[in-house]
């Protein structure tokens, strides 16, 4: 019995130690991401900030704002779309101690997206165009969205990784794909 005893002691004195190693850190991230919108007809960028909340190794919430816009110019025809989306994700990092340069996001979207499509001619040689066709759309949903981030440079000051997400919207009843994005995030731990 005394020998359990000391052993149980020794174990949990050894506990704090073991457990600091696995302490999550918040940390704020910045990204670039190629945005693939609608069928992938027209790619642009897209910029965001993001603050994660860790509550355990495995587990934080992650608030993000994002922006991004694609053209597209063609011989006759124009297409361009713009983007604002907000984020409300649960970050999950299912195996800290042996895979933590992998973590899964999770959740939902706000999105605001405007495009505007149509015909043009060239009415000078001073890049004026003229445009009687254009179609104007304005949508806002709500949707789902889901990433895979992997962390190449992973210190306890910060982290440089790729991610690659997609986003996700309803309407009329419908769940349809918004786009499908691949990118770099600098993530700096505090």
């Amino acid at each position: 019995m005394k020998r359990l005893l000391i052993t149980l002691l020794m174990c949990s004195a050894l506990i704090p130690a073991i457990a600091q190693q696995n302490i999550a850190t918040n940390h704020f991230t910045a990204g670039l991401n190629g945005a693939f919108y609608g069928s992938g007809d027209i790619i642009g960028p897209a910029l965001y900030i993001a603050y994660t909340r860790q509550f355990s190794p495995y587990l934080g919430i992650a608030p993000r704002l994002q922006t991004g816009y694609a053209n597209s110019l063609t011989n006759y025809a124009f297409d361009h779309a713009s983007s604002l989306m907000a984020f409300a994700d649960i970050e999950i990092t299912p195996l800290p101690n042996r895979l933590n340069r992998f973590s899964l996001l999770l959740g939902g979207v706000y999105h605001h997206f405007i495009k505007v499509y149509g015909n043009y001619q060239r009415i000078s040689e001073y890049e004026e165009y003229l445009s009687n066709n254009a179609t104007y759309r304005n949508d806002k949903c709500f949707g789902l969205h889901g990433a895979l981030k992997y962390r190449i440079v992973n210190t306890e000051k910060y982290q440089v990784g790729i991610i690659a997400e997609l986003m996700t919207g309803f309407y009329e009843g419908y769940l349809e794909a918004e786009s499908l994005q691949c990118g770099l995030f600098f993530t700096i731990n505090h």
